[in-house]
């Protein structure tokens, strides 16, 4: 992630932040950003990622920052996982704002094979192109 990547995704991220409480963006592989508040007991990881997938279900997650009371932090355990199965070459922006992968988040914990970021077009369990699946649920259904 470029430095100007990092700066546009804290702005937008910033915004969300301004009443409290936490907030969360994405940079998907198309340039585009998308933020999220948390919402009770959901995380802003949680929510931003969902509504990545949904808003761009053949995109990549390629960036992620986590924001609390203004303030840049690592993503808490169960969204390091969450970020992991997703794909592990995600890059994180951390305390200081320093930026690493997923990878790094979590470095003893399993990898999947496949990771469920992978577009449905390449998973696993496709057996034709002929049409395009809305969601990578979709494509898990087919493959069952």
């Amino acid at each position: 992630m470029k430095i100007w990547e990092k700066n546009e995704l804290l702005r937008e991220v910033n915004r969300r932040c301004r009443a409290g409480g936490s907030a969360a963006g994405v940079r998907t592989s198309s340039g585009r950003i998308i933020a999220a508040s948390a919402i009770g007991p959901l995380c802003a990881e949680t929510i931003v990622l969902a509504q990545a997938r949904e808003a761009d279900p053949y995109g990549r997650v390629t960036g992620l920052l986590v924001m609390e009371d203004g303030e840049v932090v690592a993503p808490c355990g169960a969204c390091r996982q969450h970020i992991l199965d997703l794909d592990p070459t995600i890059e994180v922006v951390v305390a200081g704002e320093a930026i690493v992968t997923a990878r790094d988040l979590l470095p003893f914990a399993r990898v999947p094979a496949t990771a469920i970021g992978a577009t449905p077009r390449t998973a696993p369990g496709r057996e034709t192109d002929e049409q395009p699946f809305t969601s990578y649920v979709s494509s898990f259904v087919a493959a069952s």
